[in-house]
Formats: C-alpha cells, structure tokens, sequence
C-alpha cells in the first residue's frame, strides 16, 4: 500500500533542500505548491496573510490534487512538503475557524502514521537574513509549535528532524527512520508520540 511520508514543520526550515536530497537518493518527492499559488496569484500582491481564507481553501484543493496525482505514480514511498496539516495549522495561528472538510481530507489521506516535524533553522543561520517577508522568524516558532499540537491532536507520531548543517544528513536520517520502521509496519507498535530521531 502506498504510503505518503509528510515533512511539516516552520516556514524556511530547510524542507526544500531536504526533499532535493531524498529525491537525489532515489526517492519519489513532491516540492511545495505554495510557489503554484504564488504564479496563479500573483507573488507581489497576494499573501497568505492578507487573505488567508482564499490561501487555505486554494492550498488545500491543490494539495488534494497534488496527492491523488501521486499515488497513480510507481513508487510506494512518496515525500512531501506539507500535506493537510498546513493549512489547519495557519488558520489556527491566524485565529480563523477550521472547516470541518480540512480535517476530513486529512483523516482520508494515505498518510504514514509518522510525521516528520523539520526543527527551524536558526536565525544566525540565515546568512542573507530571514527570507520570509509575510511573517517573522518569531512567528514562524509559533506557527512550528502549532503545527506539532495539530499533528499530536489528530492522532499522529511526531519524529523531529534535528537541525544540522547539511540537508543531505537530514535527509539520510529521515530515510533511515522510513527504512527501519514505516516500511516495516513497526511504527504502529511505537508508543511514544513525539522523539527525536537518533534520540
């Protein structure tokens, strides 16, 4: 059975250059599609922000559709950046209502019991600055906390993603985890809800 493995976590957190790297190891990956809602709106004049019902409701249809794309595709481990948790979590840190078909597509979705949390990079790390310009790196810590008590709530395992310098080691400890326990069916027997990979 085919099996969609979801990197969530704080916005540049490093998921993208993670996904490039399993995607260089062999593996089936799906970027973000908030650039693909970013070239339908316009970049300059739209943010999740300023309208975040239209953002919520535009992330979740593409997301869905991204989803039923992959699973007709080979492959029976697929990595995503994000799935349904965002867009509950962004509505959450904005103070908005959730719908109830969010959690509905959620609870739909092939999703691996273990969901990797992507801990933030640290701002000292940003060389060039925080590159985000419609939050902050403070929020985006919020946003991170958020989305950890959303994954828990909803009946999820937590596995954090340590910060380290190279995306390619994070991404080797990511495969390790999928290796020795998702694709052994031994995740179901782990009671812990929120570890540390390696830890």
């Amino acid at each position: 059975m085919k099996k969609i493995i979801s990197l969530e976590g704080a916005w540049a957190g490093g998921k993208t250059s993670i996904l490039r790297e399993i995607g260089k190891l062999g593996e089936r990956t799906y970027q973000s599609i908030v650039p693909v809602i970013y070239d339908i709106k316009g970049r300059e004049e739209y943010s999740p922000r300023k309208d975040p019902e239209e953002f919520t409701k535009l992330f979740l249809r593409l997301k869905e559709a991204q989803c039923h794309d992959a699973l007709t595709k080979e492959g029976d481990i697929l990595f995503f950046d994000r799935v349904f948790f965002a867009p509950i979590v962004l509505r959450r840190f904005l103070g908005l209502e959730v719908p109830g078909e969010f959690y509905e597509l959620l609870k739909a979705a092939n999703l691996s019991k273990t969901i990797f949390l992507v801990e933030p990079i640290p701002l000292e790390m940003h060389k060039d600055g925080w590159p985000r310009k419609h939050f902050s790196y403070e929020e985006s810590l919020v946003y991170h906390k958020i989305t950890e008590e959303v994954i828990l709530e909803q009946g999820f395992q937590v596995e954090r993603v340590p910060y380290l310098v190279s995306a390619e080691e994070r991404a080797k400890l990511i495969l390790s985890k999928v290796n020795t326990t998702i694709i052994t069916g031994s995740e179901e027997q782990d009671e812990r809800h929120n570890k540390t990979i390696g830890g």
